[in-house]
């Protein structure tokens, strides 16, 4: 099974021994590479359409997984057991969605879990709000370049007592978690910074939004300078 970029690193930051609970499993690829591979000790795949969860059954069958595997049709994880998982994987939505998965979680599942591996694809800053005021902080971020796009993937853990950012743009953007000389994460920086300069070459953009986009231009390149 080939995975993309996107999916090994997702696969890379699960704790070795985890009992993972994929929500949106779509073809199971994660769930069952993380069994195969020996890093998760058992599994849960959870999605919201029947379709995806029959094919990530078949997958698992084929790949000799099947038995370790527990497949729940469910909206987020409103019908995954108590104590059955403790570390989360939430991969392939827009950061609202992600965020109202988290937050509608059962009480009783959300204090078993121990770890949340999360990859966005919108809603970025809205994203990481949200993961604060579930009292989830960020340890770890790394910006993937896959498939002609970017895409944060990150390792998070319960904790209301960290901030881990302190402006606007480093909720937009992410932060120091990205180590010195990350080729994807100096590139991603590059892209938005060319993205904001085109804007500004729109004659009839407001005045406030130009200087908006002024601005963050200012702050991406302070961050680019520090990477």
């Amino acid at each position: 099974m080939i995975l993309s970029k996107r999916l090994e690193t997702i696969i890379s930051m699960i704790p070795r021994g985890a009992r993972i609970a994929d929500v949106g499993c779509d073809h199971g690829f994660v769930t069952i590479e993380s069994l195969k591979r020996g890093i998760a000790a058992e599994a849960c795949a959870l999605d919201v359409n029947r379709d995806p969860l029959e094919k990530a059954k078949q997958n698992a069958f084929l790949n000799g997984v099947k038995e370790k595997i527990s497949f729940y049709l469910s909206d987020g994880l409103k019908k995954l057991p108590e104590g059955k998982a403790d570390t989360v994987i939430i991969a392939g939505m827009g950061g609202l969605l992600m965020g109202r998965i988290i937050s509608d979680a059962p009480v009783n599942v959300k204090n078993g879990v121990k770890h949340y591996i999360l990859s966005p694809q919108s809603e970025l800053s809205a994203f990481r709000h949200l993961l604060e005021e579930n009292g989830i902080a960020i340890r770890d971020e790394k910006i993937i370049f896959d498939e002609g796009k970017y895409y944060p993937v990150m390792f998070a853990e319960p904790d209301a007592a960290v901030s881990c950012y302190g402006s606007e743009i480093e909720y937009k953007f992410g932060k120091a978690f990205f180590e010195k000389g990350n080729s994807d994460y100096i590139e991603y920086l590059k892209h938005e910074i060319s993205a904001d300069e085109k804007l500004l070459g729109i004659s009839s953009l407001p005045e406030d939004r130009r200087t908006e986009f002024q601005k963050e231009i200012e702050e991406l390149k302070k961050m680019l300078a520090g990477s």
